[in-house]
């Protein structure tokens, strides 16, 4: 399933001044998306290593067949979140795939934002403009995104949005030591789009 491509930018400024989310599948974001995901996933609790060719192969997934929705402030990357048709997640647990019919679902496979602009409402303002700009272009029914247990923050954006919990698996991640197990959260949400 090929995404549409939102060209319209839309600016929201009820908790965020001067910040523009827009929709993009410009290429010359990569290396700042590559940089985010880095600073998002490389340090503090959840360090992993990232396989650097697997890696961009991974982010430019997102701009052949999935959304990217951009949170810039003064040019500069503050947040993104990725986008893209569920088949992409080689975890789904079966009992999802079972339950869903998987070619009208979405998965939020990261949702990001820069140390500097955590607790602004970026998160939140990048949700948003997923929903109201992005799913009502395209046929999607449910939405999913993976989170870590521990990661509270996550949790908590996510829920205040409206997802449930729904699945939990055990997934294994590299580090600088050797290999770890998290436990992630599946949590879903109903969407009808027009």
């Amino acid at each position: 399933m090929q995404l549409s491509d939102c060209k319209g930018v839309s600016i929201i400024t009820n908790s965020i001044e001067n910040m523009i989310f827009q929709s993009t599948r410009d290429t010359k974001y990569i290396p700042a998306i590559k940089i985010l995901y880095t600073e998002c996933f490389a340090n503090g609790n959840s360090a992993q290593y990232i396989h650097q060719k697997g890696f961009t192969r991974y982010i430019f997934d997102f701009f052949e067949s999935g959304q990217i929705i951009l949170a810039l402030e003064n040019h500069e990357i503050a947040g993104a979140l990725l986008a893209i048709p569920f088949s992409f997640d080689k975890l789904v647990p079966e009992f999802i795939t079972d339950n869903f019919n998987t070619e009208k679902c979405l998965y939020i496979a990261e949702l990001m934002v820069a140390e500097k602009h955590r607790k602004q409402g970026v998160g939140q303002n990048l949700l948003e403009h997923f929903e109201q700009e992005v799913l009502k272009q395209i046929e999607i029914q449910d939405v999913f995104i993976r989170v870590w247990d521990k990661n509270t923050a996550a949790l908590n954006l996510y829920h205040k949005a409206g997802f449930k919990d729904m699945f939990t698996i055990e997934q294994r991640q590299s580090s600088a030591d050797g290999t770890f197990t998290m436990n992630k959260i599946y949590l879903y949400k109903k969407l009808i789009s027009k």
